[in-house]
């Protein structure tokens, strides 16, 4: 929460078009609720602020790359989207150049034993807060139980291997 000019967060979260009042609004009122909301008040809310399914997605698939160069590490490289029809927010990856846990902080040992449940290595009140909302966690653990089966498989990254070396 930088207050309620949004002057002060234009830099932070430096969008790509020109936001409405409205827009600006949503920002602010949302960094407010992450920031000071109580426990009960940010799990009776985020839903009205986040897409949880599609974060839910967004997360399982960088838990599975293990990369920690984006949310889960500095909080940097992604795009937050406010979709103008629900008013939520939704994240879009950007800069994926370290997945896979090749990323320059900590050991792989250590990016190894990182849990599905505790997956960032930063400090991070917004993915503390995120990963107690149980409407969340039940998205995100089925959304980790199907890309499990479905697109992270041995077979299919093999088979994508082989074809790019033709």
């Amino acid at each position: 929460d930088l207050g309620s000019d949004w002057k002060r967060y234009n830099q932070t979260y430096d969008p790509k078009t020109t936001l409405t009042a409205a827009q600006k609004q949503r920002v602010i009122d949302f960094a407010r609720l992450v920031t000071g909301g109580s426990d009960a008040q940010f799990a009776a809310q985020v839903g009205e602020y986040l897409d949880l399914d599609e974060t839910a997605r967004y997360f399982a698939v960088v838990v599975f790359l293990s990369d920690l160069d984006g949310l889960l590490g500095p909080g940097q490289n992604y795009y937050l989207y406010l979709d103008p029809r629900s008013q939520r927010f939704s994240f879009i990856a950007w800069d994926q150049d370290h997945s896979f846990g090749q990323f320059f902080r900590g050991t792989q040992s250590a990016r190894e034993q990182l849990s599905i449940h505790h997956p960032w290595s930063e400090s991070s009140r917004f993915l503390d807060r995120l990963f107690r909302v149980d409407a969340f966690k039940k998205a995100y653990l089925a959304r980790l139980t199907e890309f499990s089966t479905t697109l992270f498989t041995p077979e299919r990254f093999y088979k994508q291997v082989d074809d790019l070396a033709v």
